[in-house]
């Protein structure tokens, strides 16, 4: 019974290790905090927490929560000499002493659904991050702006006017190229500087207008 249970666990932490965060590294700048950056990574996301000062909240379409955390930039440090840095040098060796982080990064689960991430504090929006540019939207059947037919060709076929000249030879001039593909060239056909249908029409009436004539004679 315990290798079973030992067996299920190593199979969780393997699927919650090997599984995508989005990364998001916030800043404090003397009380006020901002979301800098956000990045996509193979790693574990946070567990929620119940307790701290900010709100951090991944949010899906028309401000649906996905997912949400409390965070705090304080923590506690225990101090190992009486001169650490910005502290009292007369604060006790093995004293907890609370510090203000500067940065702080935490990690959300990833979602395919994920619109942006904000940060809130007492329920008031203090930043958010735009992150559609992360999502991995490939085989949904649209050419979304940020594929082409070498990043998700099921979406994007070749020839489509994806932003990216792939020069597969397909029949098909694409305009991404401005011309320079073998096809663009191939598939023009000259066009007469003038109609020539006019002047056929008129050859024609001269020559019956012609016979007729002589016939008459």
């Amino acid at each position: 019974m315990n290798k079973i249970l030992l067996a299920f666990f190593v199979i969780l932490l393997i699927g919650f290790v090997n599984a995508e965060s989005f990364v998001v590294i916030l800043s404090n700048n003397g009380g006020v905090v901002a979301i800098e950056d956000v990045t996509v990574r193979s790693a574990g996301a946070n567990l929620p927490l119940e307790v701290g000062d900010y709100d951090l909240i991944l949010l899906g379409e028309n401000g649906s929560q996905i997912f949400s955390t409390k965070i705090s930039f304080e923590r506690p440090v225990i101090i190992e000499n009486g001169d650490f840095e910005n502290l009292n040098s007369e604060t006790e060796v093995g004293e907890t002493h609370n510090i203000i982080l500067n940065t702080l990064v935490e990690m959300l689960p990833y979602s395919e659904n994920a619109v942006s991430i904000a940060v809130l504090k007492d329920g008031q929006e203090l930043d958010k991050f735009n992150v559609e540019h992360l999502i991995d939207k490939c085989n949904d059947n649209i050419c979304q702006e940020s594929e082409n037919h070498i990043s998700c060709p099921n979406d994007c076929a070749s020839g489509g006017n994806d932003g990216y000249c792939d020069m597969v030879q397909d029949n098909i001039c694409d305009a991404d190229c401005d011309g320079t593909e073998p096809e663009c060239k191939t598939s023009e056909i000259p066009q007469p500087g003038f109609d020539l249908l006019p002047v056929a029409i008129v050859i024609v009436i001269i020559l019956v207008a012609v016979f007729i004539y002589t016939r008459k004679k």
